[in-house]
């Protein structure tokens, strides 16, 4: 609501500005005794306003100028309150009903050329949409939508980013042994949320148990406050419109990296399955490596041959025999006691992984037999004769 609540009052505020600034200009044909336009801001208290604090995130975190905030604004109140599309026409005498380079450097506080400058905040992470025109300072100038509902207070979705990366949720909980935990509190140092800093270093962990990754980076994200998202390399390879466009793929990374700065967004990145030494998976992960500054966190089944890159190396080990048997029992609790000396054997000569006995163990109902576990567990061949 302080976010609603706060773009409103700009909103209203920017409509009394054009206002104010088409009545001088009526009333003033000889151009004697006409207000400037800071007395205008004076008059309709534009710099007296709070900031919501969206956009003071958005400010703090992509290093935006008084007078870029001021432009993202204006291309939210004109979603607000269309009236000031109108408005907009009138003080630039033409059927532009949207703000202009050419608007806003005239009507807007502290302007300055360097906002339209193709590497500007406001530009280069896509906050507005500027629209060639044959001239520039008349040129569209249009919000982002998911910007505009973040703005409003929303949660940030970014449709760009639909069917390559999702939020990392925790499935069935799989209990982390001691070394995984001591990894992933070593992951959480490395990143620092609610700051405009980045590492620049990427993080890889490298073992055949992806479940446990995931876990990995769950744990590391809770302790770090960041908000864990995943994506698969095989669905960059397999999106053929990226694969063969250079351009594309850096713009969908540029989108990841607006989303993890606004959401303290931290990605796994899984790279099984995919053949790393095929030309097409290797282009898309140097490109996505090259471009994405955010946390980002490698995951393949062994060590990544990407010696151009700095790379922190995470090997994620099987767990012990004693691991293993304090799993078994957390998850069979009193029916552990019907396989008495097997679970031993279980434990000792069978290296499950904890995904795999999680699966195991939920398959055999709670009112059971010795039977039952024999059945259950058959498909492990030591327990066919001692059991």
């Amino acid at each position: 609501m302080e976010n609603f609540e706060g773009l409103l009052l700009f909103t209203q505020s920017f409509y009394q500005l054009l206002q104010n600034y088409l009545t001088t200009q009526q009333e003033n044909t000889n151009h004697s005794g006409i207000p400037s336009i800071s007395e205008i801001h004076e008059q309709v208290g534009l710099s007296s306003i709070a900031r919501p604090p969206a956009l003071l995130q958005i400010s703090n975190r992509f290093k935006f100028s008084e007078f870029e905030s001021y432009i993202l604004l204006l291309c939210a109140a004109i979603e607000l309150e269309p009236n000031i599309a109108q408005l907009c026409s009138q003080v630039q005498n033409r059927e532009l009903s949207c703000p202009t380079p050419y608007l806003t450097l005239q009507l807007l506080p502290q302007p300055s050329w360097s906002a339209f400058n193709a590497n500007s905040p406001l530009r280069h992470w896509q906050f507005i949409h500027f629209q060639d025109s044959q001239i520039f300072t008349l040129s569209p100038l249009s919000i982002d939508r998911s910007i505009f509902l973040y703005l409003l207070g929303e949660n940030y979705i970014d449709p760009y980013l639909d069917g390559l990366v999702k939020p990392l949720l925790p499935e069935n909980t799989i209990p982390l042994t001691s070394p995984q935990q001591d990894v992933a509190t070593s992951i959480s140092s490395f990143w620092t949320p609610q700051s405009s800093h980045y590492p620049s270093q990427t993080l890889q962990l490298h073992g055949t148990d992806l479940p446990i990754h995931r876990e990995i980076v769950l744990a590391a994200a809770q302790k770090s406050g960041s908000s864990p998202h995943r994506a698969t390399l095989s669905s960059f390879t397999l999106n053929t419109s990226l694969a063969s466009n250079p351009t594309g793929l850096r713009n969908i990374a540029r989108r990841w990296e607006r989303a993890a700065r606004l959401t303290n967004g931290v990605l796994l990145l899984e790279c099984q399955g995919v053949d790393l030494t095929e030309p097409t998976p290797q282009f898309i992960l140097k490109t996505l490596l090259e471009e994405i500054k955010t946390p980002l966190i490698l995951s393949a089944e062994d060590r990544l041959n990407l010696p151009e890159f700095s790379l922190l190396i995470f090997e994620i080990p099987s767990a012990s025999f004693k691991e293993r048997k304090a799993i078994w029992l957390t998850y069979l609790g009193d029916r552990a006691r019907s396989l008495n000396s097997n679970l031993d054997l279980i434990a000792d000569n069978f290296s499950l992984s904890p995904q795999s006995i999680a699966t195991v163990c939920r398959q055999i109902p709670q009112s059971h037999s010795r039977d039952d576990l024999t059945e259950h567990l058959g498909c492990i061949p030591i327990l066919q004769d001692s059991v």
